[in-house]
């Protein structure tokens, strides 16, 4: 059951307890989940449609007690949040590293004269590489890319800050 709790407290709004639509739609991207999970979950906690799924409909349909529930969010519930203006496209990385990630990158762009990407990647990269050692590649991408890379576990984030792209990922050091 714990399962079903913890994606629950991961997208339900914590001022309403409630999950919306466009809550759920974002969970399961994020995750990189099955698009059919939506139907199942509007199926199992919204029969009626109304568009949001309530705690009340979430505990009754599994036989939880909502404060139990509560309990659970107040434990999960961390610190560890990126700020709004990272919108995460794909991740394998710890929550931590992805905000310092995010944190740096911010630093950078603040700090760069406006539109050098090119100074944005070579600096991303040094500080990745001198935080977590080699080697990691970096791409900095203004519009739509697409990229596949194979990685360590734990060691790749893709996002985006305002209307500017970042990949990056670790792979095993060249001998």
């Amino acid at each position: 059951m714990d399962p079903f709790i913890d994606a629950y407290n991961a997208m339900s709004d914590p001022r309403t307890n409630e999950i919306s639509m466009s809550d759920l739609d974002r969970y399961i991207k994020e995750n990189n989940m099955d698009p059919s999970m939506k139907q199942k979950w509007q199926s199992l906690f919204d029969p009626n449609r109304t568009g949001r799924i309530t705690l009340s409909a979430f505990c009754n349909t599994l036989g939880l007690k909502e404060a139990d529930v509560l309990r659970g969010r107040a434990r999960s519930y961390r610190k560890d949040r990126l700020n709004p203006d990272v919108q995460v496209i794909s991740q394998n990385m710890d929550i931590s590293d992805q905000i310092l990630i995010s944190d740096e990158t911010r630093r950078i762009a603040g700090s760069v004269r406006t539109g050098d990407i090119d100074e944005y990647a070579r600096r991303l990269k040094l500080f990745l590489e001198q935080r977590y050692g080699p080697t990691w590649h970096v791409v900095v991408a203004k519009g739509h890319y697409a990229t596949r890379c194979r990685h360590l576990p734990g060691k790749s984030f893709h996002y985006r800050m305002a209307s500017v792209g970042y990949s990056v990922w670790q792979t095993q050091e060249s001998r």
